[in-house]
């Protein structure tokens, strides 16, 4: 049914505060840490905005999850290799150990079991900036940004991300539309645009590629209910929006089913704009006059088909059901086009 209007967007991002606090700095030490070139450590030292990586309790990082060494992607062998395929200058960032069936493999090397140093603070860990993700989820685009750009950061995973990320002042991992942060009211660090090239060789020094987010619906509903199907494709809404929609809902404890409500009572105009006109017909409909001498759509009968036309009076655009020429037929209803007779046949007259 096409697009939702958004797309759904993987980023590295920081809290408003510490991005307020460095334009706040003075003017001579300003510094807008929502653009990577910010973080280059040859020519910035950011740490101070941020939190120390001492002062966050990592005991609790590891409460149902297993350390540093045993996450994706630090621990999987081709990621590691694929670093130093890209970094072969970094020789410290990596370990090689010997894998169960004896066979030796490469990992990413946390100097203290919780986090990778990138090579721009590993000699100075008050340097670094701590960043958060889960699971491993954008680990591999930290890894290689932080690296390539020179940037002063200390990755983890951890279970307990949503706590950290809420409680304290670091970079991290997140992806939008989604109401877990909405409170902590993240800014995005912008890197330069996505490279599917790059990508492509597995250098993940550009940003992430966006998801377009689609809607699906079972391939009968258009029949069985074509006004539903024309509003459900009509239907797109911003990523500015949505959060918006999404911060009232958290900020007033809202359930999903009264946000929904609240939505359609504040943006009347918006989905009313989604229901389709009553003379916009479907392919396999065609405008149709009534008794009460008004138009609507009806699903055209056999011997015709659905062609493009417009409402009679009007430059609105609709479907028209029209018949078969001759030496064509068509022998369902709902249909599109007429098809030829086969040699030596003839339709029968309607």
């Amino acid at each position: 049914l096409g697009t939702l209007g958004f797309n759904g967007v993987s980023a590295n991002w920081l809290p408003e505060e510490v991005f307020e606090a460095g334009m706040a700095d003075q003017p001579a030490d300003r510094i807008a840490l929502d653009v990577f070139r910010s973080y280059n450590s040859s020519n910035w030292n950011p740490a101070k905005y941020f939190d120390s990586l001492d002062a966050i309790n990592t005991t609790e990082f590891f409460n149902s999850a297993s350390r540093c060494v045993d996450y994706p992607p630090m621990n999987e062998d081709l990621d590691a290799r694929n670093y130093l395929t890209h970094f072969p200058h970094d020789t410290d960032g990596v370990e090689r150990y010997l894998g169960s069936d004896g066979a030796e493999r490469v990992r990413g090397r946390c100097e203290d079991g919780v986090w990778w140093l990138s090579p721009a603070c590993r000699a100075d860990r008050a340097r670094c900036i701590p960043w958060i993700s889960v699971e491993g989820w954008g680990y591999n685009n930290m890894w290689h940004k932080a690296t390539y750009y020179n940037m002063a950061i200390a990755i983890a995973s951890t279970n307990e991300y949503i706590e950290v990320i809420h409680r304290s002042r670091v970079l991290n991992y997140a992806w939008i539309p989604d109401a877990t942060f909405v409170q902590r009211r993240l800014q995005q660090v912008i890197f330069p645009g996505y490279s599917k090239e790059q990508h492509d060789q597995q250098l993940y020094i550009t940003e992430f590629a966006q998801v377009q987010t689609e809607k699906w619906a079972h391939r009968d509903l258009e029949r069985s209910a074509p006004s539903v199907w024309g509003a459900a494709s009509n239907m797109k809404i911003t990523t500015s929006m949505l959060m918006a929609l999404l911060e009232h809902q958290q900020n007033n404890k809202l359930t999903e089913r009264e946000a929904a409500c609240y939505f359609l009572r504040t943006q009347r105009d918006l989905w009313e704009s989604w229901i389709p006109s009553l003379t916009s017909c479907l392919v396999g409909q065609g405008l149709y006059r009534n008794a009460e001498d008004e138009y609507e759509c009806v699903w055209c009968p056999r011997a015709t088909a659905s062609i493009p036309g417009t409402v009679p009076g009007t430059n609105a655009s609709t479907r028209l059901c029209e018949l078969c020429a001759p030496g064509k037929y068509q022998s369902n209803t709902q249909s599109s086009e007429c098809l030829p007779c086969a040699p030596g046949t003839m339709t029968d007259e309607v």
